[in-house]
């Protein structure tokens, strides 16, 4: 299920300030958000209407940025062709 309230960190990413500033401007009531125990969640809605776009474009950039971020970590790890695969899951299998 796709939030639609985001942290006070993504929100400020998106709107490109620091999550200080945000939360600032969250408690000066100049942007609408929702202060759950002492944790501030801003709307995808609201973001949608200050960054002149829609909620679901914002929900697709930042599932875009989720899936960068997942190829970035992978890229690192070691990649093996079926037969180097196969031996590598033999050796893990024979090791436990």
């Amino acid at each position: 299920m796709k939030p639609l309230a985001l942290d006070i960190e993504t929100s400020a990413q998106l709107l490109n300030i620091e999550s200080k500033i945000l939360a600032e401007i969250l408690q000066k009531k100049e942007i609408e958000g929702v202060k759950i125990g002492n944790e501030w969640r801003v709307s995808v809605f609201v973001l949608s209407k200050i960054l002149n776009t829609t909620a679901d474009e914002i929900l697709e950039y930042l599932e875009d940025l989720y899936l960068a971020q997942r190829i970035e970590e992978v890229e690192t790890e070691p990649s093996y062709s079926p037969e180097e695969g196969r031996k590598e899951y033999e050796k893990i299998l024979s090791q436990g």
